[in-house]
């Protein structure tokens, strides 16, 4: 049996129980986003995938990654971390880092209390702390550690967003698996580029004006997203005032 017609195969039967993971997802991520207001983190929105990925996107994705990583990348159906998604948007840049501590110890007591497998965090862009700023004018965000920011990327180097990677152990029938989910953190702004860039240019090979200007938009919104922290900043500080405290 070929590799594709094995993934189609696992995605038949499999497919309800991810569905089901993202639900479960979604809901202990919700119970976070509850508590987020009284600590002070502002949260846009919150929601999962209309439904799981495609299979026709998990194919793409397989053929592309074994052909570009020059190896087997995708094994099988299970090999995928973002089949089940969950995405969170915040309003500025501060509430990102926030949430994304705040989400990593939660997942930590989560892992501990035996309710999935394991988690793993992988940042991107201007929120990757592992990866020095290279070749980009000084106009990044910072998380009062270091300025960062990563050109590892499809599409461009501007995709600036935290993923954690949430493995359960699901059961169909009585045969159990390790399943992925992926929570995605993004800025609002961060958000409308990526939503932007998706939809002409990510994951095509062409270069040239269209990207260029791709990676200059993202570049004024990480200028714009400085702009917003100080107007959440003032706007905090004058509701202190009229609350008098």
């Amino acid at each position: 049996m070929k590799a594709e017609d094995k993934i189609r195969e696992e995605y038949v039967v499999w497919a309800p129980v991810y569905l089901k993971l993202q639900r479960n997802i979604l809901r202990f991520v919700n119970q976070i986003c509850e508590e987020c207001e009284e600590a002070g983190i502002d949260v846009e929105t919150i929601g999962a995938r209309k439904n799981i990925k495609d299979i026709g996107k998990i194919l793409e994705n397989y053929n592309d990654g074994n052909k570009n990583s020059g190896k087997k990348k995708y094994k099988s159906l299970f090999s995928f971390k973002d089949i089940a998604g969950v995405r969170v948007t915040l309003n500025c840049a501060d509430d990102l880092w926030k949430f994304a501590d705040r989400l990593d110890n939660e997942l930590k007591a989560y892992r501990l209390e035996g309710k999935c497998v394991k988690t793993s965090k992988d940042e991107h862009g201007v929120f990757d702390t592992k990866t020095p700023m290279r070749n980009q004018p000084p106009l990044g965000l910072t998380n009062n550690k270091t300025d960062t920011a990563t050109l590892d990327r499809r599409s461009s180097p501007f995709y600036d967003a935290i993923h954690f990677t949430v493995t359960k152990t699901m059961r169909y029938d009585r045969i159990a698996r390790d399943l992925h989910c992926e929570i995605q953190l993004r800025t609002v702004l961060g958000d409308a580029w990526a939503v932007q860039d998706r939809k002409y240019l990510y994951g095509r090979d062409e270069k040239g004006d269209s990207k260029d200007l791709s990676d200059a938009i993202s570049l004024i919104h990480r200028g714009c997203e400085k702009v917003w922290q100080l107007v959440q900043k003032q706007a905090r500080e004058q509701d202190d005032k009229k609350n008098g405290l």
